[in-house]
């Protein structure tokens, strides 16, 4: 077994945005952002599905967990083509030849959040300064 003892360890303690329904979030999405704000919400977005995906493979995961999963995923996905429509304008080529060799999102979108403040946390999106949505 090979350990790498460098490599930080990010672990989610808690579930993001609690008290947000995925209707309140949508609304905060709306409209003009800037770089910046788009990247906070997408990571919020993202770490949200990301930790209702791991709620499914519970046992007590019900019709009501795939119900909210799916809002946040949509939103998600809404937020992720905002990016990819930024970056695309930046360097289309790149963008449709990430997008054709099927790397997955994640990697297409992660110099978009690395510029905007965040570090990639082993799948979850941290922000340097752990800025988070208020309402």
């Amino acid at each position: 077994m090979n350990i790498n003892a460098d490599k930080e360890i990010f672990v989610m303690a808690s579930e993001p945005l609690v008290g947000y329904s995925a209707d309140d979030f949508r609304k905060l999405c709306n409209g003009a952002l800037s770089e910046a704000e788009l990247a906070v919400l997408y990571a919020e977005a993202a770490n949200k599905a990301d930790w209702l995906m791991h709620d499914l493979d519970d046992e007590d995961a019900d019709v009501n967990t795939e119900r909210v999963f799916r809002e946040w995923s949509a939103i998600e996905e809404e937020l992720r083509g905002r990016i990819i429509a930024i970056l695309e304008q930046e360097d289309p080529e790149k963008i449709r030849s990430q997008i054709a060799s099927r790397i997955g999102y994640y990697y297409i979108v992660k110099p978009f959040m690395l510029r905007n403040g965040f570090a990639d946390g082993n799948g979850w999106w941290i922000r340097n300064d752990k800025t988070r949505v208020t309402k």
